[in-house]
């Protein structure tokens, strides 16, 4: 019966509060700590923005440098005094144009050798309606059915894209296996009729961009796109398909937005070339830009969540260890008072309150005590004292002979004088 009361006590007074107490501080702490996980995943998102951006600045700078320098190449051989000789000749070139004809094929050779991702190089002329590459010196119509014929363009397409004016163009041509090809054209010479007269072709497999993102790229699962204003995606880019709705306009430049793909969320960015009108596309999936993140994010779960298990247990223990000397005092006052768990409850006293109330009323108890062993001890010595008067001092027994003892009087002997003073109705001493 009497641990029931102490159980009862202590579910509803000062042991709750104390066990309270310690688990607003745990609280407390594991709020701060949950605080500081959420910023440190939202420094992480935003430092992996800042990321994204220094990757697409350098994708972008490595294919605008490819571009420009086959612009370069372009113009050099624009500039060619070959190809200004040879887009002077109509009709077929003679034995006369042979060794010219012969020395630009091999300068073409050596350029084609000295860069490998090119996969055509050749210089149309139009007067004579044929083509001078790497490969040979060859009529238009045989170089079509060699490079082109797979490529979904007809001879006459061909023709009449190398016969328009070009400056620095890009054209994205489709293989019927769904990659893309690349040409850069420039148009070298006009006639004085004004017709163009030689276009100088540089052509490239999207491989060769998609060589210069994957240099750059810090995982593989990190998405680049490559977008025309045609709403065309030079590169091979393999989600396409999943983004071919977003078209060349609706593409936010320069800020950071957020898309998804098959049911996972990319963060993108995306920025505008300045050597075509080209828009480059990096996705990054989240999963992968908070995979440590959320490491560290569940770790610190798993942290909280044990500190807090662990923190219950010791913030019991704590306040049962706290708690026992005041249940001590209650127990102590209990067994010399009537009351019970149940008055206290009733009387909306915690054991403090309760301990303060038994407190003041034992000081008070055994004030009055002392004032009343105060006043039986000066009446006992007076009857000590009147005890002496009238027996001798070896017929008082122990107590009473340390009692007259503290008062100064010891064994001796003594005398009695009573010695009476009175006034005569004359007005004389007797």
């Amino acid at each position: 019966m009497a641990a029931t009361r102490v159980k009862r006590v202590k579910r509803g007074g000062v042991f709750m509060k104390l066990f309270a107490s310690y688990l607003c501080i745990l609280g407390f702490l594991l709020l701060v700590e949950s605080c500081v996980s959420v910023m440190v995943l939202r420094a992480g998102r935003e430092q992996a923005k800042t990321f994204n951006l220094s990757l697409m600045q350098l994708i972008k700078n490595e294919c605008d440098n490819q571009i420009n320098n086959i612009y370069s190449r372009l113009d050099q051989l624009a500039l060619e005094s070959r190809v200004q000789t040879l887009s002077n000749v109509k009709g077929s070139f003679e034995a006369e144009d042979q060794y010219t004809a012969y020395s630009l094929y091999s300068e073409l050779g050596s350029v084609t050798f000295s860069s490998e991702e090119y996969r055509l190089l050749y210089v149309y002329f139009a007067n004579t309606d044929s083509v001078i590459s790497a490969t040979g010196n060859m009529s238009l119509e045989l170089y079509h059915q060699l490079y082109y014929q797979n490529l979904g363009i007809s001879l006459q397409e061909l023709r009449e894209y190398l016969i328009t004016q070009h400056y620095h163009d890009i054209h994205v041509l489709s293989r019927d296996e769904g990659t893309n090809e690349i040409m850069y054209t420039m148009t070298s010479l006009t006639t004085d009729t004004g017709e163009a007269s030689a276009t100088i072709v540089i052509q490239l497999t999207a491989d060769a961009i998609d060589e210069r993102i994957r240099s750059a790229k810090w995982d593989e699962e990190v998405l680049v796109a490559v977008i025309n204003s045609d709403d065309q995606f030079v590169n091979t880019a393999e989600f396409a398909g999943q983004i071919s709705d977003l078209t060349y306009e609706e593409v936010p430049v320069e800020l950071n937005f957020s898309i998804q793909l098959d049911d996972v969320n990319y963060m993108g960015v995306a920025m505008r070339s300045e050597a075509a009108d080209w828009i480059y596309l990096l996705l990054t999936p989240l999963p992968v830009v908070e995979s440590g993140m959320r490491q560290m994010w569940l770790f610190s779960l798993l942290g909280i969540g044990l500190c807090l298990i662990a923190g219950f247990f010791v913030s019991w223990y704590l306040t049962d260890k706290n708690y026992s000397p005041v249940q001590g005092l209650v127990d102590l006052f209990k067994s010399n008072h009537s009351e019970n768990a149940e008055n206290l409850a009733a009387e909306g006293q915690n054991e403090y309150q309760w301990l303060e109330e038994k407190a003041v009323s034992l000081f008070k108890e055994n004030k009055n005590f002392q004032q009343t062993l105060e006043q039986n001890q000066e009446r006992l010595q007076e009857f000590y004292l009147f005890r002496l008067l009238t027996n001798s001092y070896a017929s008082l027994d122990l107590s009473e002979r340390e009692l007259l003892k503290k008062n100064g009087i010891t064994d001796g002997i003594w005398r009695v004088v009573f010695l009476s003073v009175g006034i005569l109705s004359r007005g004389r001493l007797w």
